[in-house]
């Protein structure tokens, strides 16, 4: 019910006044998904993350900024996944998604609704994963991923990992 929902603030930012302001509020049943713009559906996805009851969610919303309207009806990551990385490709009508509960990438398809399992793996489970696209012409997605070790959170390790969109692997 909507007594349980988390308030999330979508904000614009105006380049004239190099403010923030709210562009519009709601209320989602996930923390710690991944947040990707795609600019040529001109929308917001949010990825997977973490149900208020502490599951692991594989469902996928998104917005569109155009009509102000939320759909639900997109098709869920094959893998439910938590403080993943997500990527636009910006020259395809794709969106990655990398790590969180697994070393599967899985890529969506846009223009048909639908995600598959990458053949290429992850070498080490990431626990936690950030990732950016630049508008280049090569086709990389830049990840960083984080991977504890020992028996205390405290030990870090952060990689730089290059996933190519051409060929569909980690450089």
């Amino acid at each position: 019910n909507g007594d349980h929902l988390i308030t999330i603030s979508l904000l614009k930012y105006d380049i004239n006044t190099h403010s923030y302001s709210i562009f519009r509020e709601v209320g989602l049943e996930q923390v710690q998904g991944c947040v990707v713009f795609h600019r040529k559906s001109n929308s917001i996805y949010i990825t997977g993350g973490q149900s208020l009851t502490y599951l692991a969610l594989a469902t996928v919303q998104m917005f569109n900024v155009s009509s102000e309207t939320w759909s639900t009806a997109i098709a869920p990551m094959n893998i439910a996944r938590i403080d993943h990385g997500c990527a636009t490709d910006p020259r395809t009508q794709s969106i990655f998604v990398f790590a969180g509960n697994g070393s599967e990438i899985e890529r969506y398809f846009i223009s048909n609704n639908s995600w598959a399992i990458l053949n290429v793996r992850f070498q080490i489970v990431y626990n936690v994963m950030a990732c950016v696209t630049f508008p280049t012409t090569t086709g990389n997605i830049f990840c960083l991923g984080q991977e504890y070790y020992g028996k205390s959170s405290i030990n870090v390790i952060i990689n730089v990992i290059i996933f190519n969109t051409d060929t569909l692997t980690i450089d």
